[in-house]
């Protein structure tokens, strides 16, 4: 009798060769998980500095319009740019670099528009964004610049 009780008492609880199973279950399962889950989280920040910028274009633009003589001029133009660039919400400046570049001037007037160029600022990031003149964002690969793909 006190032999059956002592087997039954045996029988309860996991053996080493279980839960090293176990455990090489979940780490090959993690394998798998963390990597996307990162892409998942770039992307979501991706999103987040591409809406901040384009809503620092429209605002832009908006000044443009309210307010067209401080826009004749290069320097008044580029005065513009440097204070929508630093408009935008620390959230997205502390993740990436926002880098407005004028393009259209000629004979010393004033850039006809801008396109956006935001990078990141960690390293290990797999990409950058672009946005052209009219608001159209593309998103590429820090390694291989000449993948890019609507975003």
């Amino acid at each position: 009798m006190k032999l059956k009780q002592n087997l039954a008492l045996q029988s309860k609880g996991f053996t080493l060769v279980e839960m090293m199973v176990a455990v090489a279950i979940l780490g090959i399962l993690a394998a798998i998980a963390i990597p996307s889950y990162s892409d998942y989280i770039e992307k979501g920040e991706l999103t987040d500095a591409k809406q901040a910028a384009l809503a620092a274009r429209q605002n832009f633009e908006a000044n443009r319009l309210a307010r067209p003589r401080e826009f004749q001029t290069a320097v008044g133009f580029n005065k513009e740019l440097n204070t929508m660039t630093s408009q935008i919400s620390a959230k997205s400046t502390l993740l990436y670099t926002f880098t407005p570049t004028p393009f259209g001037a000629q004979n010393g007037g004033a850039p006809v528009g801008f396109t956006f160029k935001i990078t990141p600022r960690k390293q290990g990031k797999k990409y950058f964004l672009t946005i052209d003149e009219s608001g159209n964002a593309q998103r590429c690969k820090v390694k291989a610049t000449s993948s890019c793909e609507r975003f």
